[in-house]
């Protein structure tokens, strides 16, 4: 083991003593290319997301998509982009909800691999552990 993973491995350890939190492993992994699942898994190593992480979540790992399309400003005034199918799906339940009466916003939509990894790091350097942003925000 060299040096800089001994001390993410121990760094990670010390996370996870002092949080106990389920995680689970997507199994998920099985069902994507190589490539695709080793850049996930080292990510998690990188950011101390247990391995375990998804099982038993609702989560699915996907690849990121090819296409995506902008979408109006979400609630924020943010430029937001989903895949075709997706942005269909949202403008549909969004004009549902209006014939009902009810107002829904957009307050975020996809996000890459790299974007939701930086948000993590960024938390992580503020003082989070792994198991308080898990509980809000999904691993890439």
């Amino acid at each position: 083991m060299d040096i800089i993973s001994g001390i993410l491995a121990r760094d990670c350890a010390t996370q996870a003593a002092r949080y106990s939190i389920a995680f689970h492993h997507p199994s998920e992994f099985s069902m994507i290319p190589n490539r695709f699942a080793e850049r996930i898994r080292q990510i998690h190593q990188q950011l101390c997301i247990p391995e375990d992480y998804g099982q038993g979540t609702a989560l699915v790992l996907h690849e990121e998509p090819d296409e995506l399309v902008s979408t109006e400003p979400d609630f924020f005034g943010r430029e937001q982009r989903l895949t075709p199918a997706a942005l269909a799906a949202w403008q549909a339940m969004r004009l549902k909800a209006q014939a009902e009466g009810v107002e829904v916003f957009l307050i975020s939509a996809f996000r890459s691999i790299d974007y939701q990894s930086q948000l993590i790091r960024r938390k992580l350097d503020a003082g989070q552990t792994i198991a308080q942003i898990l509980r809000v925000n999904a691993a890439p």
